[in-house]
């Protein structure tokens, strides 16, 4: 998510959850403008291998739209492609964890013109079929240098794998 967007001072990377839940919460807080090289890091250091931990039965995503580029509330860079291969990712480690079991459902975004492009792509992905609608306003944001994992942006995440030890 990111980093103090709503509510205010909350989701930060301290926050691992209370008593028996302690360490179970995992925030990842990245800052404004964090595009796919953001997110694919994450992926990679902080979010497979704690799936992996946790050794889930199945894996429930709530795909929130609001990190798409064009989110008139959130400032990041996500594009329909970026997208798409986050989902993968998370298929690929279904397979793996727990007999490819996935759920998924929309819980943000607020571009009206943008959102339909994300959800066919993360779609797409799930179902393994191609419709050729293409997304006709990706190419805006995907060659924008912030698509490309900054050193603040590494930081951060470097922050969360500390904290989990992952």
């Amino acid at each position: 998510h990111q980093d103090n967007l709503y509510p205010a001072n909350s989701g930060l990377v301290n926050e691992i959850g209370d008593g028996l839940a302690a360490g179970s919460v995992i925030n990842i807080p990245l800052p404004a403008g964090s595009g796919i090289g953001a997110y694919r890091s994450t992926f990679d250091r902080v979010v497979l291998p704690g799936i992996r931990r946790f050794k889930p039965d199945v894996i429930v995503v709530t795909s929130g739209f609001d990190s798409s580029a064009f989110d008139p509330l959130a400032q990041m860079l996500l594009t329909a492609s970026g997208y798409s291969e986050l989902t993968k990712k998370i298929l690929l480690l279904a397979d793996e964890v727990c007999s490819g079991k996935v759920m998924m459902t929309h819980e943000g975004g607020y571009s009206p013109v943008y959102v339909p492009y994300c959800g066919l792509a993360v779609l797409e992905e799930m179902s393994g079929i191609k419709t050729g609608m293409g997304d006709p306003y990706g190419h805006a944001f995907e060659n924008l240098p912030d698509q490309n994992l900054t050193v603040a942006q590494a930081d951060r995440i470097s922050q969360v794998v500390a904290t989990h030890a992952l």
